[in-house]
């Protein structure tokens, strides 16, 4: 690495995190297993069996490097595997969804056009960045804070979902995080709170939440302390526990938009500001709330908050909840 002082594009990568920084990303694809034939690929004896294909050095194929998934053959172009494909001497190729497309459009061009219809299956979103050497970073310490500031500003940190993956995304919440919940003790929960949280004023509902935010840059923390120690906040933590990695954080709201629970700490303890409370608290509506896609640079995980408002007898809306969802975790429920 010493030679360069940095590595444009790579997704994440162990062997260069010994070496180099990742840049926050600036670009993220969206990966698939592409076959003609369909395939069980939950099922190791079949998929120990397949034979695979990659683009010599592509980022797909350290990737299946790295997880010790043999590849059967190495070509220097996608529009190769396109082709090993549906001649039969690959079963599967791991491509991004939409350079599959642009090699679908230069397939059409080049050859007549062919029957076989490709099926998929949903793997992973990679984020794509610049690798910088730790040497360069220890040089000039202030650069990539600038760097990924520049990349926020320029393309944001939010990625929009398909359609499709909206709706595959509230399949899975209903079935795995909405049935489960103990929808009564969370409207008891906020009937309890939301007296004091409506009593209060504008100037004390934003003093609590000034006080959260400096809360969290001390050792001291009273308030974040009372609310994470609430017997509702326990509760929602054994939701996310049992969740099998699909929940990654909740939130119940009350009545002012300030937090009756959580599963663990958040940046902010007033949501009323926020998109999720304007598209269902404040629209009075009980559809559900899909956000964009967020990276977690600490963790490496996609993630979406899904969110609805929780009606109390009077038919009004008495809070929200906010689930963040693996959005990854998500996908391979329902491709």
């Amino acid at each position: 690495m010493s030679a360069a002082d940095g590595l444009f594009t790579s997704g994440p990568t162990p062997e260069l995190d010994d070496v180099a920084t990742m840049s926050a990303p600036f670009a993220l694809e969206k990966w698939y297993w592409y076959h003609t034939r369909d395939l069980d690929l939950t099922d190791p004896l079949v998929f120990n069996s397949l034979r695979v294909g990659a683009v010599r050095s592509s980022n797909q194929a350290a990737w299946l490097e790295s997880r010790g998934i043999p590849i059967a053959e190495q070509v220097n172009e996608g529009l190769q595997l396109v082709r090993l494909a549906r001649a039969g001497r690959i079963d599967l190729f791991l491509a991004d969804d939409r350079h599959f497309g642009e090699l679908l459009i230069e397939e059409d061009k080049s050859t007549a056009h062919q029957d076989t219809s490709f099926n998929r299956t949903f793997v992973r979103y990679m984020p794509l960045g610049v690798y910088f050497a730790n040497e360069f970073l220890e040089e000039h310490p202030e650069f990539l804070s600038r760097f990924n500031k520049e990349i926020a500003d320029c393309s944001g940190n939010v990625v929009a979902l398909s359609q499709e993956e909206r709706e595959h995304i509230i399949s899975v919440v209903e079935k795995r995080v909405r049935r489960p919940l103990d929808s009564d003790r969370l409207s008891n929960e906020l009937k309890a709170y939301n007296p004091m949280q409506v009593s209060m004023s504008d100037e004390v509902v934003l003093a609590l939440d000034r006080q959260w935010r400096s809360e969290l840059l001390s050792a001291e923390q009273p308030l974040i302390s009372e609310v994470l120690s609430r017997t509702i906040s326990g509760y929602l933590r054994s939701v996310q526990q049992n969740s099998d990695h699909l929940i990654t954080e909740i939130m119940l709201v009350g009545a002012r938009g300030l937090n009756v629970a959580q599963s663990s700490e958040t940046t902010d303890y007033f949501q009323a500001d926020e998109e999720e409370w304007k598209h269902t608290f404040a629209a009075k509506t009980r559809n559900y709330y899909v956000g964009g896609i967020r990276y977690d640079e600490s963790s490496r995980k996609f993630q979406v908050k899904v969110s609805w408002a929780v009606f109390g007898r009077n038919a009004e809306p008495a809070g929200i909840l906010i689930f963040g969802i693996d959005v990854e975790e998500a996908l391979k429920n329902v491709y």
